[in-house]
């Protein structure tokens, strides 16, 4: 199931890939490029746009129409704008020796009401129907290579099922006609009567048994041990296990760790939290393995009792901590207290056994 997916997401990304190519290369750089038409002055290159300054100046000297001026001026972003570049051009006509053209600039700059800051006129742009329609292809054709894509993954993930239908049948069928004549006469006599009773077995058969004979077997549930020891190690003990199936599917986690210490001491441990974590549930389910003086601390207790039952380490106790579809028994082992301090309050070690396992689904 998981290559099936894995191969349908890498159709999917392929088919994406291919219709951008398609789209991006062949149709717009290839079949219909960009092509730039009609486009304004102030876009031009700049040694056009000097050239187009130029034009504007030398009619401007010889009709004075301040109007027209302005209005082949109207694609600059402002009067200011337009006003600083013919200066500029003006200088630098002045710096080549061109002092005719660059006094030409200058009263062009002179002659109109500049710079005032406001924007100028923007001559009116139609919308380019060719690059809309140009737009709408390409947008077109990539949708179409990503539906032709999902459609295929869909009609592929629905013929699967019948082709492993068919492959089961053929398989049947070359098994029967291989059978001995009288175990093929004992199957037709059962469905010609077509009672309710369940076909017997036949004394003996060579080659594989048909599906209609065998019997399942019942799968036995995956279970997982774990053998536990604190030696002191303080608040840093922590031991965590992956509940992995035997085909490396992930079902969950369980472990055990430092809950708690004495006092402000921080290597005296007087609590174990042992949980477990069941990924098809949405909780962490816990419980809190305590010594004999903080079991019997009521205050401690309480405040404990927020991450889990609490639980008096003794030898031989057991508890079950129970998820979705995981439980784990807990068994302790071995106790023994640190001597100095309070009596019965620190762990010197703590011995425990974790036995995880599969619940039957009811």
């Amino acid at each position: 199931m998981n290559s099936e997916r894995r191969f349908g997401w890498s159709l999917v990304i392929a088919a994406f890939v291919v219709g951008l190519l398609v789209g991006w290369f062949a149709i717009g750089w290839g079949a219909w490029p960009v092509q730039w038409k009609n486009t304004d002055p102030v876009d031009l290159r700049q040694e056009e746009r000097d050239e187009y300054l130029v034009m504007v100046a030398n009619d401007y000297a010889s009709t004075r129409d301040a109007a027209v001026a302005l209005s082949r001026l109207g694609s600059w972003p402002s009067l200011a704008e337009a006003d600083r570049e013919i200066r500029q051009l003006a200088d630098y006509q002045t710096v080549q020796g061109q002092r005719d053209l660059a006094q030409r600039l200058r009263t062009l700059a002179d002659g109109l009401p500049l710079p005032s800051g406001e924007p100028l006129a923007q001559p009116a742009q139609g919308l380019d129907l060719a690059n809309i329609i140009k737009a709408v292809v390409i947008a077109a054709t990539v949708i179409g290579l990503v539906a032709l894509a999902l459609y295929l993954l869909r009609r592929r993930g629905q013929s699967a099922p019948q082709d492993r239908l068919r492959e089961r049948l053929r398989e049947t069928q070359g098994v029967t006609k291989t059978a001995p004549p009288a175990i093929i006469e004992g199957v037709t006599g059962v469905a010609e009567k077509e009672t309710e009773e369940e076909p017997s077995l036949p004394e003996r058969w060579e080659g594989i048994m048909p599906r209609m004979f065998r019997r399942a077997e019942p799968e036995t549930p995956p279970s997982w041990g774990f053998e536990v020891a604190y030696e002191g190690e303080g608040m840093e003990f922590d031991r965590t296990f992956t509940l992995d199936s035997p085909g490396g599917e992930y079902s969950g986690e369980c472990g055990v760790g430092a809950a708690t210490h004495l006092g402000e001491n921080i290597e005296q441990i007087n609590a174990l939290e042992v949980w477990l974590f069941d990924k098809s549930d949405i909780r962490t389910v816990a419980k809190v393995l305590m010594s004999e003086q903080a079991y019997h601390d009521e205050a401690m207790k309480e405040e404990l009792s927020t991450r889990g039952d609490p639980v008096l380490a003794a030898p031989g106790t057991t508890f079950s901590l129970v998820g979705n579809s995981i439980q784990t028994d807990v068994v302790v082992n071995e106790v023994e207290y640190l001597r100095s301090g309070l009596p019965n309050s620190a762990f010197a070690s703590v011995s425990l056994r974790l036995h995880a396992s599969k619940r039957r689904s009811s």
